[in-house]
């Protein structure tokens, strides 16, 4: 456990599987509080903040489109009403549509480039 993560508090986009899932239930290890950011899984979402309380953290699932200010902000204030504080935010969220870029669609390139890049 690393002393200087306890009790902190983490914002993880995309954090209802996957590589977020990974990363959520490490910071519940080192008992920090955890907003679960997800997009459509919120039984997954609702799975990993119990992992995270299961390993001695704190957990809160927040639906939420990272590709806008507006899901971003939602975040934020999650974290500050939910735990009073922001230490740490995990841009994980991402997407990808398997087809040569030549070939996708205007909005199907929008979308991608909205999550991947301008929601960071």
């Amino acid at each position: 456990m690393y002393t200087d993560l306890k009790n902190k508090v983490a914002v993880i986009t995309g954090g209802s599987k996957g590589i977020g899932n990974a990363i959520a239930n490490r910071f519940g290890k080192e008992h920090m509080s955890v907003v679960i950011n997800y997009n459509s899984d919120e039984a997954g979402a609702q799975k990993v903040a119990e992992e995270v309380a299961d390993n001695g953290g704190q957990a809160t699932i927040v639906k939420a489109d990272v590709s806008t200010e507006n899901g971003n902000q939602e975040l934020l204030r999650a974290a500050l009403d939910k735990f009073g504080d922001l230490d740490v935010w995990v841009n994980n969220a991402g997407m990808e549509i398997k087809s040569p870029t030549h070939e996708l669609s205007l909005e199907d390139w929008n979308k991608v480039i909205s999550i991947n890049e301008t929601g960071v």
